[in-house]
């Protein structure tokens, strides 16, 4: 259970940030096709559309979100630490 929790967790953030852009360009596709897409596809277009959230935050998770936030922590890390020394 509990790495199915650390997934989830991981998956929030991205998925917070990347719905909002990805549900405009899906719906101005819908609207581009005369507002038949969805409602004629619904079922495949639901599922395709939180595979593709899904997809999508997993790799910006593990390819951008998590590297930056470790140069970060270090870069700060060691900031921090000469601070507090003085001999430094």
């Amino acid at each position: 259970m509990a790495p199915i929790c650390v997934a989830l967790g991981a998956l929030s953030y991205p998925l917070y940030v990347v719905r909002p852009p990805i549900w405009l360009a899906v719906m101005r596709f819908n609207n581009w096709q005369g507002n038949v897409f969805l409602l004629g596809n619904a079922l495949w277009s639901g599922v395709g559309f939180v595979t593709v959230l899904c997809m999508l935050s997993w790799w910006l998770d593990r390819y951008v979100d998590f590297p930056v936030r470790r140069r970060l922590s270090r870069a700060l890390l060691r900031r921090s630490t000469h601070a507090a020394d003085p001999a430094a």
